[in-house]
């Protein structure tokens, strides 16, 4: 049995369902998967069993001002982040498997890093 560690900006619409399809069928198998996509009021109406959500809604909404602002991610985009890796370091994934990380809702350097020092199996699946 393997844990496995998915993450979409979204659990629904095109690629939101191609993630909790791969998690059902994984689930299916024996696999232990979480999904994890950013916490946003869309993605809250979905109940997804083993679900992380990423962020919050004031992080979000001031990433997206800073951003329009500077063009840059926030300081707040990398604590979520943080956060996120806090609450996956419980589950020690075996696997994490990558889908649209767009959005402005993780740090694509702290969660990159993350996986590089844990050595953890990395999928990228590339929806667009």
């Amino acid at each position: 049995m393997k844990t496995i560690v998915e993450i979409n900006s979204v659990n629904f619409g095109s690629t939101g369902n191609i993630m909790l399809q791969i998690a059902d069928e994984a689930n299916k198998k024996g696999n232990m998967v979480y999904v994890a996509c950013a916490n946003r009021r869309s993605t809250r109406r979905k109940k997804v069993e083993r679900q992380i959500f990423i962020s919050n809604r004031f992080f979000l909404q001031t990433n997206e001002i800073i951003n329009k602002l500077t063009g840059r991610d926030s300081l707040l985009c990398k604590i979520s982040t943080l956060l996120f890796i806090k609450k996956i370091k419980k589950i020690h994934p075996d696997i994490i498997h990558l889908h649209n990380l767009h959005g402005r809702y993780i740090s694509l350097p702290v969660l990159f890093r993350y996986i590089k020092k844990n050595n953890i199996r990395t999928i990228w699946t590339l929806h667009d």
